[in-house]
């Protein structure tokens, strides 16, 4: 599914209330994160992979210059990111599922 512009992989059973891990990355579809978890625990969970984060934009609290050469500044654009994340994004992956979640954990670093 896309939302905002940002492909959404969901892994897990819909419509069970077990508890959502969103997890945001530049690529991928977390697929290998979901089997890792999957190792780690016998309780059910469910996990929302948000692609084509825009680090040096939607991840930095404040503006910055580049840290390496040829990188791109940072523009502070998190609070922007975290007002689609909350407005459209949580809310969406929650319909897709078709319940409320047990509890929202967020995988980041």
């Amino acid at each position: 599914m896309i939302v905002e512009g940002k492909h959404i992989y969901i892994y897990g059973e819909k419509g069970k209330a077990a508890p959502l891990i969103v997890m945001n990355t530049f690529q991928g579809n977390g697929s290998d994160v979901y089997s890792a978890l999957c190792t780690m625990t016998e309780k059910e969970l469910n996990l929302a992979v948000i692609s084509d984060i825009n680090w040096n934009e939607e991840m930095s609290p404040w503006e910055c210059a580049p840290l390496y050469k040829n990188d791109s500044p940072y523009t502070g654009g998190a609070d922007k990111y975290l007002d689609k994340l909350t407005g459209s994004i949580i809310p969406a992956i929650k319909a897709e599922l078709g319940t409320e979640p047990g509890y929202l954990n967020d995988l980041n670093y």
